[in-house]
This record gives C-alpha cells, structure tokens and sequence, in this order.
C-alpha cells in the first residue's frame, strides 16, 4: 500500500472510484478540463493497494492574492475512499499526506466546503478550522428589480457582454489585488479556462465600463431544475468582481437583468461582508447557511484564519 501522485493512466480507475462513492458520472471532457486543462496544475494523490486505487484527494491549485502579494491557495475536492477499503484510516492519511506535499509546493491555504460527515473527520484527525457557514442569497421575481442605477458614481457605466476575457483584466485584477486580504487571483487566462473553456456549463460574462476602462465584470448562470415536479428557472450569480462596492452593486443589478427571466435568483457570501450588504440593497434575503467553510493555514497570516478577510464566490468551488 501506498500513496502516490496521481498519473494520467490512472483516470478510468478514479472515475470508477467517483462513481462507487458518489453515484455520478462525468463526460470525458470535464475530467479533462478539470484536472488537465487548469492554468496552474492540479496536486493528486491516490492510495494504491494490490495495484488498485482505494483512495484519491486532489487540489485546485488557485493563484491568489495575500494582502496584495501573490500566493497560491488550494481548493480541497473529490476527497474519496473506497467503500469496501473503509476503517483503514486512509482518508486520514491522505489528507496528512496532502497537507504535507501542499506546504512543500508554497500552497500558503487549503479550503473547502465539505458535507458534514467530511467536516467532523477533518476536524477531528487535521489542524482544521472550521472559519464560518456559507451564506446563500436569494431574490425571488427578478423581473420586479429595475435596471440601472441613478447613484451617481455609477450612472455612467456601460455593460458589454465578454466572449472571451483580454490583457485588460489582467490589469483589472492587479488593480484590486488589495481590495481583500484573501481572494482568488483572477487574471484573463484564468476566467477563460473557468467560463469560456468549462465544457458542460454554460456561463455569461458582462464586463462594465467607465469612459472605456473595464472597472468590473460578473457571470451568470440560467438552470432548469425541477422543484415539486415542475420544471423552474433558477438564475445563479456565479462570480462578480469590480473596483468598489458600488460598481459591485450595479453588476449584480444588471446580472439580475439578465436573469429576469427565471424564478429565482441565488448566490454565495460570506456573512457580513460587502457583497452581502449590495445584495441586500437589491433585496436578496438570507435562505440558509448550507455549508462550512474549512481552512488550513498553513503560513503565519493571521488574515487567513479571519473569514472577513476572504472573498468568495461559487466560481472558486468546482462544482459551479
């Protein structure tokens, strides 16, 4: 038995493990630009026993901004063990194991959002911190909310949908490197392998402007799910960056503009932080807190372990 780093003929043997533990299937192409295709490689470990996969961790390993210096953070997903291989402490050894290789790689935090069975165990066999329970927002009638904004500062922006994102949001994300001590580094090759290069969903992007300069941008995301056996439209508010809270405000305005013609609108937060408050101003209200968000720290900032210090966004979680 053994852990190792994951190899690419290992693939139809993960997805065979994914398919045991959590009963679902994924088209070729999304494995592909899931773990091959993102701008900073993935880091994966399996548990190998008797020439079998029995166990398989992996990180998005996320460009970062820290206090405005750029770092590298990784998303926990597709922690998993084989059913049948259960009560070996593998899932415990994995995660040590990943702590480990991410601290030797400059991975500064691991974060997740995990089910609550996932959340104990991390609790309880790593240095976890359980930092705070996400926020999901919604806005029913999205219709009723009226387009633009007669607040000055923001009277004079103008929106263009993005087909794919240029050197100008390079510049766009280095201007706000310092607009939160914890966030995602978003440059231009990121949001086009994120929404432009996503091979199952189907994002748009709307940019907004200022005498010509892209202050900000935010993605949208229209579902059909049904609910009670009815087929309902459900808008999401998958990302949103801009350069103050106004302009942030205006974005989700004109996001639910155009997602007027679904039911309801939904989003992530963090509680209390500045996106809540413009969501409110629209009239998103509080529907539940449906998971935690779990860290690892592993350098001496303080501002990792602080949950206001963060900003995040359904973008910044695989499986949106």
């Amino acid at each position: 038995m053994s852990i190792r780093l994951y190899h690419p003929e290992d693939r139809e043997a993960v997805r065979a493990l994914f398919k045991k533990v959590f009963d679902k299937e994924h088209p070729d192409s999304y494995w592909e630009w899931k773990y091959s295709s993102p701008p900073l490689k993935p880091l994966v470990l399996v548990w190998e026993e008797n020439e079998q996969i029995l166990g398989h961790i992996a990180l998005w390993v996320m460009p970062a901004y820290i206090e405005g210096r750029s770092s590298k953070i990784g998303l926990r997903m597709d922690t998993m063990v084989d059913p049948e291989a259960r009560g070996k402490g593998i899932y415990n050894y994995l995660n040590q194991d990943m702590l480990q290789r991410a601290e030797a790689e400059n991975i500064v935090m691991l974060y997740g959002f995990p089910s609550p069975a996932a959340n104990s165990r991390l609790l309880k066999y790593t240095n976890a911190s359980h930092q705070v329970n996400i926020s999901r927002r919604i806005l029913y009638a999205p219709a009723r909310l009226k387009r633009g904004s007669n607040k000055a500062d923001v009277s004079q922006l103008t929106f263009k949908p993005v087909a794919e994102c240029g050197p100008e949001f390079n510049e766009l994300a280095s201007q706000n490197k310092d607009q939160w001590p914890v966030h995602v580094n978003k440059y231009a090759d990121f949001l086009n392998w994120r929404y432009f290069q996503h091979p199952v969903n189907s994002y748009k992007m709307t940019a907004c402007y200022m005498e010509g300069k892209l202050r900000g941008y935010v993605v949208t995301k229209k579902e059909k799910k049904k609910v009670k056996g009815l087929p309902i439209g459900i808008g999401s508010i998958v990302d949103i960056s801009a350069g103050t809270a106004e302009e942030s405000e205006a974005l989700a305005r004109e996001a639910v503009y155009e997602l007027k013609s679904c039911l309801v609108v939904q989003t992530w937060t963090l509680p209390h932080s500045g996106l809540a408050d413009s969501l409110q101003h629209l009239g998103f209200k509080e529907k539940d807190q449906p998971l935690p968000f779990v860290t690892h720290n592993l350098s001496s900032s303080p501002s990792l372990d602080d949950p206001s210090s963060w900003f995040i966004t359904q973008g910044d979680v695989d499986s949106f």
